[in-house]
């Protein structure tokens, strides 16, 4: 594991996406929403590297500024040209 690096880590059938931070005797200590946390080497079943995904940047950034501008066109109520 690379330090400062995001991983999703699954344990007890629940992943969580967090970025490791360093390790102590049989545990990892990872930094969770902003919060320390310690998880047992025991309590993994599964982690892996979080990778960014560019197929999915492009789509979602089209979509987010589409819907922001008609939000703000018709969310104003000024629509009406009468």
């Amino acid at each position: 594991m690379v330090l400062g690096q995001t991983y999703k880590i699954e344990r007890n059938h629940k992943t969580s996406k967090v970025v490791y931070t360093s390790n102590a005797d049989s545990a990892i200590i990872v930094l969770k929403h902003g919060v320390e946390e310690r998880i047992p080497l025991k309590d993994i079943t599964s982690a892996r590297e979080g990778k960014f995904s560019l197929a999915k940047t492009l789509v979602w950034v089209p979509v987010t500024i589409i819907g922001l501008t008609v939000l703000f066109i018709y969310g104003t109520g000024d629509y009406d040209s009468e």
